[in-house]
Protein backbone atom coordinates (compact mmCIF):
# COMPACT_ATOMS: atom_id res chain seq x y z
CA UNK A 1 0.00 0.00 0.00
CA UNK A 2 1.16 3.61 -0.51
CA UNK A 3 -0.01 4.44 2.69
CA UNK A 4 2.74 1.90 3.94
CA UNK A 5 5.58 2.97 1.76
CA UNK A 6 5.17 6.35 2.86
CA UNK A 7 5.26 5.40 6.67
CA UNK A 8 8.32 2.89 6.06
CA UNK A 9 9.87 6.46 3.76
CA UNK A 10 9.16 8.50 6.37
CA UNK A 11 10.58 6.62 9.36
CA UNK A 12 13.71 6.66 7.22
CA UNK A 13 14.28 10.06 6.56
CA UNK A 14 13.79 10.91 10.05
CA UNK A 15 15.73 8.37 11.69
CA UNK A 16 18.59 8.94 9.39
CA UNK A 17 18.56 12.85 10.00
CA UNK A 18 18.75 12.04 13.93
CA UNK A 19 21.30 10.17 13.15
CA UNK A 20 23.20 13.00 11.12
CA UNK A 21 22.60 15.31 14.07
CA UNK A 22 24.28 12.63 16.16
CA UNK A 23 27.20 12.43 14.29
CA UNK A 24 27.46 15.81 13.77
CA UNK A 25 27.99 15.64 17.39
CA UNK A 26 30.35 13.32 17.69
CA UNK A 27 32.51 13.50 14.88
CA UNK A 28 36.14 15.31 14.17
CA UNK A 29 36.26 18.55 12.30
CA UNK A 30 36.38 16.84 8.63
CA UNK A 31 33.65 14.14 9.38
CA UNK A 32 31.63 16.91 10.80
CA UNK A 33 32.00 18.54 7.18
CA UNK A 34 30.64 15.91 5.28
CA UNK A 35 27.87 15.52 7.87
CA UNK A 36 26.85 19.12 7.52
CA UNK A 37 26.62 19.02 3.85
CA UNK A 38 24.72 15.57 3.89
CA UNK A 39 22.45 17.41 6.64
CA UNK A 40 21.67 20.18 4.25
CA UNK A 41 20.52 17.25 1.77
CA UNK A 42 17.87 15.82 4.24
CA UNK A 43 16.49 18.67 6.03
CA UNK A 44 14.42 19.43 3.50
CA UNK A 45 12.98 16.00 3.14
CA UNK A 46 13.16 15.67 6.78
CA UNK A 47 10.55 18.42 7.05
CA UNK A 48 8.01 16.86 4.93
CA UNK A 49 8.65 13.64 6.88
CA UNK A 50 8.13 15.80 10.10
CA UNK A 51 5.06 17.22 8.64
CA UNK A 52 3.47 14.72 7.87
CA UNK A 53 4.18 11.88 10.36
CA UNK A 54 4.49 13.99 13.68
CA UNK A 55 4.29 10.96 15.16
CA UNK A 56 7.54 9.37 14.16
CA UNK A 57 9.18 12.28 14.83
CA UNK A 58 8.55 12.52 18.48
CA UNK A 59 8.99 8.80 18.69
CA UNK A 60 12.73 9.39 17.01
CA UNK A 61 13.40 12.29 18.81
CA UNK A 62 13.15 10.91 22.29
CA UNK A 63 15.30 7.82 21.04
CA UNK A 64 17.88 10.26 20.08
CA UNK A 65 17.95 11.87 23.64
CA UNK A 66 17.53 8.51 25.78
CA UNK A 67 20.30 7.15 23.95
CA UNK A 68 22.69 10.42 24.42
CA UNK A 69 22.51 9.74 27.89
CA UNK A 70 22.99 6.47 27.76
CA UNK A 71 26.14 6.99 26.13
CA UNK A 72 27.08 9.93 28.31
CA UNK A 73 26.71 7.96 31.68
CA UNK A 74 28.70 5.33 29.38
CA UNK A 75 26.61 2.87 30.95
CA UNK A 76 27.76 -1.21 31.04
CA UNK A 77 24.71 -2.83 31.62
CA UNK A 78 23.60 -3.94 27.43
CA UNK A 79 20.28 -4.45 28.28
CA UNK A 80 19.68 -0.58 29.49
CA UNK A 81 22.28 0.42 26.42
CA UNK A 82 19.87 -1.18 24.39
CA UNK A 83 16.42 0.27 25.64
CA UNK A 84 16.27 3.22 23.95
CA UNK A 85 16.79 1.48 20.34
CA UNK A 86 14.16 -1.23 21.49
CA UNK A 87 11.34 1.26 22.41
CA UNK A 88 11.96 3.41 19.44
CA UNK A 89 11.16 0.07 17.19
CA UNK A 90 8.16 -0.67 20.04
CA UNK A 91 6.57 2.39 19.43
CA UNK A 92 6.98 2.46 15.47
CA UNK A 93 6.12 -0.91 15.11
CA UNK A 94 2.47 -0.42 17.23
CA UNK A 95 1.08 2.24 15.51
CA UNK A 96 0.80 0.24 12.22
CA UNK A 97 -2.64 -1.45 14.08
CA UNK A 98 -5.25 0.22 15.23
CA UNK A 99 -6.25 -3.07 17.33
CA UNK A 100 -5.18 -3.09 21.05
CA UNK A 101 -3.92 -6.88 20.69
CA UNK A 102 -2.19 -6.72 17.41
CA UNK A 103 -0.88 -3.66 18.62
CA UNK A 104 0.52 -4.63 21.83
CA UNK A 105 1.89 -7.84 19.54
CA UNK A 106 3.97 -5.59 16.95
CA UNK A 107 5.12 -3.50 19.83
CA UNK A 108 6.76 -6.55 21.49
CA UNK A 109 8.36 -7.57 18.38
CA UNK A 110 9.57 -4.24 17.67
CA UNK A 111 11.22 -4.57 20.89
CA UNK A 112 12.93 -7.25 20.63
CA UNK A 113 13.72 -6.39 17.24
CA UNK A 114 15.64 -3.24 18.19
CA UNK A 115 16.89 -4.77 21.20
CA UNK A 116 18.98 -7.27 18.66
CA UNK A 117 19.54 -5.09 16.14
CA UNK A 118 21.81 -2.83 18.37
CA UNK A 119 23.40 -5.61 20.02
CA UNK A 120 24.24 -6.99 16.94
CA UNK A 121 25.47 -3.61 15.85
CA UNK A 122 27.58 -3.33 19.08
CA UNK A 123 29.43 -6.93 18.27
CA UNK A 124 30.01 -5.49 14.99
CA UNK A 125 31.48 -2.38 16.15
CA UNK A 126 33.62 -3.90 18.68
CA UNK A 127 37.10 -3.99 17.04
CA UNK A 128 36.70 -0.29 15.92
CA UNK A 129 35.56 0.66 19.18
CA UNK A 130 38.64 -0.97 20.86
CA UNK A 131 40.95 0.86 18.83
CA UNK A 132 39.01 4.32 18.77
CA UNK A 133 37.28 4.19 22.82
CA UNK A 134 33.83 4.49 21.03
CA UNK A 135 30.93 3.85 23.57
CA UNK A 136 30.25 0.04 23.03
CA UNK A 137 28.53 -1.50 26.14
CA UNK A 138 29.77 -4.98 25.97
CA UNK A 139 33.09 -3.78 25.91
CA UNK A 140 32.08 -2.06 29.47
CA UNK A 141 30.98 -4.58 30.64
CA UNK A 142 33.09 -7.24 29.89
CA UNK A 143 36.51 -5.32 30.05
CA UNK A 144 39.54 -7.56 29.40
CA UNK A 145 38.04 -10.99 29.21
CA UNK A 146 37.82 -13.55 26.45
CA UNK A 147 36.71 -12.41 23.05
CA UNK A 148 35.23 -15.69 22.91
CA UNK A 149 33.51 -15.15 26.01
CA UNK A 150 31.93 -12.11 25.17
CA UNK A 151 30.33 -13.00 22.34
CA UNK A 152 28.85 -15.91 23.53
CA UNK A 153 27.01 -13.99 26.20
CA UNK A 154 26.00 -11.57 23.98
CA UNK A 155 24.54 -13.95 21.62
CA UNK A 156 22.66 -15.98 23.93
CA UNK A 157 21.21 -12.92 24.81
CA UNK A 158 20.43 -11.83 21.24
CA UNK A 159 19.03 -15.69 20.84
CA UNK A 160 16.53 -14.92 23.46
CA UNK A 161 15.37 -11.76 22.04
CA UNK A 162 14.88 -13.66 18.99
CA UNK A 163 12.83 -16.40 20.68
CA UNK A 164 10.67 -13.83 22.25
CA UNK A 165 10.01 -11.94 18.69
CA UNK A 166 9.25 -15.32 16.67
CA UNK A 167 6.55 -16.34 19.38
CA UNK A 168 4.80 -12.93 18.97
CA UNK A 169 5.04 -13.30 14.99
CA UNK A 170 3.22 -16.52 15.23
CA UNK A 171 0.15 -14.82 17.20
CA UNK A 172 0.08 -12.48 14.24
CA UNK A 173 -2.50 -13.48 11.08
CA UNK A 174 -0.30 -12.88 8.47
CA UNK A 175 -1.71 -12.48 5.36
CA UNK A 176 1.47 -11.04 3.03
CA UNK A 177 4.92 -12.25 2.87
CA UNK A 178 4.56 -14.84 5.06
CA UNK A 179 7.15 -16.72 3.47
CA UNK A 180 9.58 -14.21 3.02
CA UNK A 181 9.06 -12.86 7.04
CA UNK A 182 9.45 -16.45 8.14
CA UNK A 183 12.82 -17.03 6.05
CA UNK A 184 14.14 -13.52 7.64
CA UNK A 185 12.78 -14.99 11.41
CA UNK A 186 13.50 -18.99 11.21
CA UNK A 187 16.67 -18.15 8.76
CA UNK A 188 18.22 -15.23 8.02
CA UNK A 189 18.74 -14.18 11.62
CA UNK A 190 19.48 -17.26 13.19
CA UNK A 191 22.56 -17.18 10.71
CA UNK A 192 23.61 -13.50 11.06
CA UNK A 193 23.96 -14.23 15.14
CA UNK A 194 25.91 -17.32 14.42
CA UNK A 195 28.26 -15.27 12.02
CA UNK A 196 28.78 -12.94 14.46
CA UNK A 197 29.58 -15.05 17.21
CA UNK A 198 32.06 -16.94 15.25
CA UNK A 199 33.65 -14.34 12.80
CA UNK A 200 32.66 -11.13 14.98
CA UNK A 201 31.46 -9.24 12.05
CA UNK A 202 27.99 -9.34 10.26
CA UNK A 203 28.37 -11.76 7.32
CA UNK A 204 25.54 -12.99 5.65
Amino acid sequence: ESSSLSFTAASLVISAYYKIEDNIADSGFFKRLAYRFMRVFYRRHYKKAAENFSEIDVICKNMMLSQAKVEGEKIGNIDLAAEPTAIFLQELFKLKSNDEITSRILGRIGYCAGKMIYLLDAMDDLEDDKKTGGYNPILIKYGDFDVLQMRNETANTINVCLTELASCYELLDIKRYKTILSNIIYLGMPKVIENIKTYGQITV
